[in-house]
């Protein structure tokens, strides 16, 4: 007997006072002991041994907890723990117990697997004020004490779960209710998506979990006896944010009792609650017809009123949208055949009045077609059916279905094409080998389309292996080149047909990397490297479409699937393939050799681009936009038209299009052509230098092989599986990796075909965001990786993107060009020779190694005199127009004709950041049609053509007459540099009343000849006083010198100063002066033997100053400051 030491203690109840109330412990756990609570495993099992021989109170959060009695006898394993205690007999009420606190003695039963009252415990039970409290002693270690809260305290029988419980097949069950408004006597039916839970339901008590997406903290529990609908609405998902399309399943709990323990969780099957596409991949051939096929997997309800006609109404048009625009309707050349103006599906809603009859076994279809017929096919499409953002259902609003893959025509391998530094060709089906050939090759030609590719393979390395230095691109009759194999290099793209056949572009975020798509469709992808040893030359990815699908030739094989036919001849014969050795061991001489192509048909020299493109430039390959070939409607309905693919504007003539009389350049010019043509009369550029390894000591095979093991792993370990996509094998990188190594003795040798591989995959990623989108882990590791691999580290970083970033003044995919240092003028157009097409604006090329994007021309202008003296006028700069990589244009507006200026020499030197700037180069703009240059001991030269003059700046063929004045011609043999007079004169009355102004009647004919000579004047007055405006303009002031005394002395000089040329002084004196200002007041009739007829000016300085004649205009060549004004003086009469 344990000896009890309580203390004292008064409680206050009712007006009662209880002595001892305050001697009382907490019972731990009291939650778990109800009988209800099973022992499972899922949770602590109790029992009592610890505890203390005390008082407990058993109440708990303001509730009464009784132990249970006979009555209410608990289960085996109930309350926790394995041998439950219950009082036997039974439990006295709260008002059977003495309210002084006086204890009351009770016996406790435990119950085992053997009896029901195996063991017995005494207990008390007390009255203490509004409490229970029961005297307790310890127990064993496999039981524990019961207490019941209030909801169990009266409920006999068993508690635990039922066996043997029916509810038969659960589903979830998709349904409509309406919620209905009246307003002004209209009822407007709104609809809103509810979903049941059906199931055998009896006469016993229900537990139903919702689960959404699977997760549990998107379940519902509803607690239910029979009669009750078990169902969730689209207002409880809403709640939880839970939008169209998503899983659900219902499952059930059954229960003897309320408070029983339930059965083990029933779930129905997942239900799916959206647009059910049937056929995720859709097969369309070219042209041709295939359908979508789906279900609705709960009813579309449909907002109407009563007032209205629901059989019209209740209609929602779907959209179809691709993965490239998810928002807008968009399928690209995917087209609905039958569809709304959505370019989607119709379908019947849901009224109230119609629900019984909706299913959701309907199946609805839409038929597609293929718009792309005869331009470039797109292979492949993601596109959805979408719900309108603002339909009224509002579950389905803005909903889209899970994208469908559409396939166009049958499926074929992929075939890619490549040649690359160091020798590596590979055709379409996949077979490698060692091209070490040098010259001008056929890489792939589809004569279907009429499409070739050429390149041109120089020795690079100190000769020890070949690399691409040109490629040239056909596609009927327009080529497009890109050359580095001279001294400089050069991007041409000659257009000799109506239509563009070939879309040029540049891969976003670089300047060397082109993308050339051609008519099947095929892309070609052009890498102009930057690597220190590599830098000139490129590697070539071909990209092979159905179209080219057994129609290839040339160095990239047949494509046909098998590569076994891949070595054909271009005569027809066939070489073996050699597929014990590594690729790089690979010889195939005379397979490549056969493919070569002589100076009439190489694309990659302006003779035989020419003659290739006007062989094929009557021959029209490409569709009118909307038509087939022989110019009839594709589907023989007028108004069936196909829609144009996202390659029309490449391939299809619009209004706008012209077609040239001759080739021209990209820029719609034939002086591109000279220009090109005269690039390529250089001659070739040596080959990049090599580092010298003469004092690195050599690289073992084992060396090789361990740098190749842990560069490759280091590359590619991550991404495996993009490797494979990309149709790239790691041990054979590996084993080309350590041949490279080794051949060259430098671990920098396969820098460019890992670069190569990296570009690969980055283009294949590019063009599959379907890929993207399901692999984003595996393309960020492949960004992360590509960058650390290119980005140079001291100049550059990667960012969470795998985007080099670079650091002030670099730029590059790899950071490594600087800005401050300026770049390297290689050539100017013309060789620094160049005549404008256009009087207002001076427009030429200037080509560099590398060029950036934004950079600036500082100008030095020059004029150049006809005596060929020289002088400044002036510093300029201009912003560059940046046309690719290795060229910018320099837009110059001319100035005005400055009096004595011959030629223009612009002296010009290039910078980025306004400091730094490039050695300057010269380049004089003349204009050709009169002007030559050559070269004389004393330096350049500029001199004028015979039969021409140069009058005003501007070029005059022999006896073309001023447009002011017919009688005013060029006549070099009088004067090369002004207007000489070419009229017969004809001393006569009529011609004498003619010059008499001043007052005389004359007839109506002589009054018109007087307006014609006053009109004359006016004109000439205008034009003088434009020149004098020209030469006030500080910008243009030359430079004067005073004449020396036999210079005054003499009438081949004027007194400002400069020579001039002599005229023929028969039957004349020649007087010189500056111009001065009409002076009609003192206007004088000139003596008759004068042969001037038109305009008059006083000449200031002039000892006759009262003598007039005609004005002839001299300009200055010796650099003087005036137009000076000639007077021929003829005293006596002309014969």
């Amino acid at each position: 007997m344990i000896e009890l030491n309580l203390t004292t203690a008064v409680l206050i109840f009712s007006g009662i006072i209880v002595h001892g109330c305050n001697d009382t412990n907490r019972l731990s756990k009291l939650e778990l002991r109800a009988r209800n609570v099973f022992v499972d495993g899922s949770r602590i099992t109790l029992h009592d041994f610890y505890i203390s021989e005390t008082w407990y109170n058993l109440r708990q959060e303001g509730q009464q907890y009784l132990m249970p009695d006979s009555r209410t006898l608990p289960e085996l394993q109930a309350c926790g723990s394995y041998q439950p205690i219950y009082m036997n007999g039974t439990h006295p009420d709260f008002e059977d117990l003495p309210a002084d606190s006086t204890p009351l003695d009770f016996v406790a039963c435990t119950r085992t697997q053997f009896d029901v009252c195996e063991y017995t415990f005494n207990i008390k039970v007390r009255r203490c004020g509004p409490d229970i409290h029961y005297f307790l002693q310890y127990t064993s270690q496999r039981s524990a004490y019961c207490f019941d809260p209030l909801y169990l305290q009266t409920i006999p029988g068993t508690f635990r779960a039922l066996k043997d419980v029916n509810v038969g097949t659960i589903a979830v069950v998709p349904s409509l209710s309406f919620e209905e408004t009246v307003s002004g006597g209209i009822t407007t039916y709104t609809p809103i998506s509810i979903f049941k839970c059906d199931f055998v339901m009896d006469k016993y008590f229900y537990k139903v979990n919702w689960t959404i997406h699977g997760e549990q903290i998107h379940s519902l529990e509803q607690n239910t006896s029979v009669g009750t609908h078990f169902e969730v609405s689209e207002s409880h998902l809403f709640e939880m944010n839970i939008s169209m399309p998503f899983n659900i399943l219902c499952g059930v709990h059954v229960a003897g009792n309320p408070y029983g323990e339930m059965t083990y969780l029933n779930s129905s099957d997942t239900y799916f609650v959206g647009l059910k596409v049937h056929n995720n991949l859709v097969n369309i051939s070219k042209g041709g017809y295939a359908n979508i096929v789906f279900q609705l997997t709960a009813p579309i309800g449909c907002l109407y009123t009563d007032s209205v006609n629901i059989n019209n109404s209740c209609v929602v048009s779907l959209e179809m949208v691709s993965l490239s625009s998810p928002s807008k309707c968009d399928s690209g050349n995917i087209a609905v055949v039958t569809k709304t103006d959505h370019c989607g599906p119709a379908i019947n809603t849901t009224t109230k009045a119609n629900l019984h009859t909706w299913t959701s076994d309907t199946i609805y279809t839409v038929q597609l077609t293929n718009a792309d017929v005869n331009t470039g096919d797109r292979r492949e499409y993601k596109v959805a059916l979408k719900f309108p953002g603002n339909y009224q259902h509002r579950i389905w609003a803005n909903y889209r279905s899970s994208f469908i893959d559409i396939h166009i025509g049958d499926d074929k391998p992929r075939g890619f094409c490549y040649s690359r530094v160091n020798s590596q060709v590979r055709t379409a089906d996949g077979y490698c080998m060692n091209a070490n050939v040098v010259g001008d090759l056929i890489l792939y030609w589809n004569k279907k389309y009429d499409i070739m590719v050429q390149q041109r393979t120089t020795y690079c390395r100190n000769n020890q292996t070949t690399c691409v230095c040109a490629l040239a691109i056909r596609a009927g009759s327009n080529v497009f080149v890109i050359d580095l194999c001279k001294s400089f290099s050069y991007i041409d793209y000659l257009m000799c047909e109506d239509v563009q056949t070939l879309k040029v572009e540049l891969i976003e975020g670089t300047q060397n990397v082109y993308k050339i798509i051609t008519p099947s469709g095929a892309k070609v992808v052009a890498d102009i490297l930057q690597l220190p040893l590599y830098r000139g030359y490129m590697n070539i990815d071909i990209y092979l479409s159905a179209k080219d699908f057994e129609e290839g030739q040339g160095l990239c094989g047949t494509y046909n699937g098998d590569m076994t036919d891949d070595l054909i001849h271009q005569d027809g014969l066939s070489s073996d393939l050699q597929q014990t050795v590594d690729c790089f061991l690979r010889r195939h001489d005379s397979f490549i050799n056969s493919w070569r192509v002589d100076d009439s048909n190489t694309l990659l020299s302006s003779l035989g681009r020419n003659m290739s493109a006007r062989r094929n430039s009557e021959q029209h390959t490409f569709c009118i936009c909307g038509q087939s070939p022989n110019n009839t409607n594709v589907s023989g309905d007028t108004d069936q038209l196909p829609v144009c693919s996202a390659f029309d504007t490449i391939f299809c003539k619009h209004e706008e299009d012209t077609k040239h009389s001759s080739c021209v350049s990209y820029n719609g010019t034939t002086s591109r052509r000279n220009e090109i043509e005269r690039l390529e009369s250089n001659k070739n550029r040596a080959q990049s230098p090599v580092f010298n390894m003469t004092n690195q000591s050599t690289v073992t095979q084992y060396d090789a092989e361990s740098f190749c093991q842990t560069l490759v792993n280091r590359s590619f370990g991550a991404v495996e599986k993009l490797l494979k996509n990309a149709m790239e094998n790691k041990d054979s990188i590996k084993a080309h990796c350590a041949h490279l190594v080794k051949l060259y003795n430098s671990y920098t040798a396969v820098a460019p075909m890992i670069a190569a591989i990296f570009a690969n995959i980055q283009y294949l990623l590019d063009n599959d965001e379907v890929f993207v989108v399901n692999n984003g882990d595996l393309v960020e590791t492949f960004a992360q990786t590509r960058c650390v691999y290119n980005c140079d580290r001291e100049t550059g970083a990667c960012d969470s993107s795998g985007k080099c970033t670079c650091e002030l003044h670099f730029h590059g995919a790899d950071c490594n060009i600087d800005d401050r240092i300026a770049p390297v003028i290689t050539d100017l157009e013309g060789n620094g020779f160049y005549s404008p097409s256009r009087t207002n604006m001076s427009c030429f090329f200037v080509y560099f190694h590398h060029l950036l994007r934004t950079f600036s021309y500082n100008i030095d202008i020059d004029l150049v005199f006809i005596n060929g003296s020289t002088t400044s006028v002036g510093e300029t700069s201009v912003n560059g127009v940046y046309e690719d990589m290795f060229t910018g244009k320099c837009c110059v507006p001319d100035k005005a004709s400055i009096p004595g200026a011959f030629v223009y020499r612009y002296n010009i030197s290039v910078t980025y950041d306004g400091i730094s700037f490039s050695d300057i180069r010269s380049m004089y703009v003349y204009q050709a049609l009169c002007q030559e240059h050559f070269q004389s001991q004393s330096g350049l030269q500029f001199k004028l053509k015979d039969d021409f003059c140069f009058i005003d700046g501007q070029c005059v063929v022999n006896n073309d007459a001023d447009d002011d004045d017919p009688c005013m011609r060029c006549m070099p043999d009088i004067n090369k540099y002004s207007w000489s007079h070419g009229c017969e004169s004809h001393t006569t009355g009529e011609s004498k009343t003619a010059i008499l102004i001043g007052g005389a009647t004359v007839g109506s004919t002589t009054a018109v000849v007087v307006l014609v000579i006053i009109i004359a004047c006016c004109c000439r007055r205008k034009r003088r006083k434009s020149k004098e405006e020209a030469l006030g303009s500080d910008e243009y002031t030359l430079n004067s010198r005073e004449a020396s005394p036999e210079e005054s002395a003499s009438d081949e000089y004027t007194n400002n100063g400069g020579p001039y040329t002599s005229l023929d002084r028969t039957y004349m004196v020649d007087t010189y002066d500056t111009i001065g200002s009409l002076d009609n007041s003192n206007l004088q009739l000139p003596i008759p033997n004068r042969r001037s007829t038109t305009q008059y000016e006083i000449l200031n300085n002039n000892a006759n100053s009262n003598t007039y004649d005609r004005i002839q205009l001299e300009p200055p060549p010796g650099g003087a400051g005036d137009l000076i004004a000639m007077v021929h003086d003829r005293s006596t009469t002309i014969p």
